[in-house]
């Protein structure tokens, strides 16, 4: 297994400070379409009263579910670029509800930074990361190769995202993904995410994938298990053409 490393950039910090990136016309533009499936379930301690008012035998565990399906269109518009392979991307998403743009800084393993106060969904988050310039950091496409990236999480937080190379139809190869995330601040959370992604990696874009998520959230109000199953495609890129992408 290869396992490269990767230097923080302050100069991303500093482009995404500057409103003045996204005045130009983009670098290059892209869209995805995805279709995103949520479905929470919360299970709490019964509180141990019958439904007459008397004492229970035992505090059942009770559990609610809801789901929540999505689908739509992610725009991701390169205005910056960095030497070190950062990136600055203004998104939106289309789906259920239209979001406002929101400028991301991108670093070439594919952490994100964000302004304190901007929001991003779960898939464009699932997405953007893998537009780090540096996902496949080799220029050799080989099956059986497998390599590992330690994003930039922050103190309490670890997050690991294994890659292994199955099949290779170039420029496409075809992926095996893991992404495992251990968060222990405020807010704690665990994250297993497992599937496939198709990527083109000479022109350094995701071109379809298949995402299956579990994440559980430890609360006041009990355990809260989060599955999610995403797909998306790449349905524009303007270093191809309008309206194309590479063949998979």
């Amino acid at each position: 297994m290869r396992r490269p490393t990767f230097f923080v950039s302050v100069s991303l910090v500093t482009l995404l400070a500057l409103p003045a990136a996204a005045a130009n016309a983009p670098l290059r533009h892209l869209a995805f379409a995805y279709d995103m499936s949520t479905t929470s379930t919360l299970e709490r301690q019964g509180s141990g009263l019958a439904d007459s008012g008397g004492i229970a035998s035992g505090s059942a565990i009770q559990r609610s579910t809801a789901r929540q399906d999505n689908k739509g269109t992610i725009d991701a518009d390169v205005v910056a670029a960095t030497g070190d392979g950062g990136l600055i991307v203004t998104t939106s998403e289309e789906g259920n509800e239209r979001l406002a743009d929101t400028q991301v800084a991108i670093r070439s393993d594919g952490s994100l930074l964000t302004a304190p106060n901007a929001k991003l969904t779960d898939e464009q988050r699932y997405i953007l990361t893998l537009l780090g310039r540096k996902i496949m950091p080799y220029s050799t496409a080989l099956v059986g190769d497998s390599w590992q990236i330690s994003e930039a999480a922050g103190k309490g937080i670890s997050d690991v995202i294994t890659f292994r190379i199955t099949g290779v139809n170039d420029p496409v190869v075809h992926l095996a993904v893991s992404r495992v995330i251990d968060n222990r601040t405020m807010g704690a959370y665990q994250l297993s995410l497992t599937g496939t992604i198709d990527y083109d990696y000479k022109h350094l874009v995701p071109v379809a994938g298949n995402l299956q998520g579990i994440t559980h959230y430890q609360n006041v109000d009990g355990l809260n298990t989060v599955q999610t199953l995403l797909t998306f495609s790449l349905a524009q890129d303007s270093f191809v053409g309008a309206g194309t992408k590479p063949n998979s």
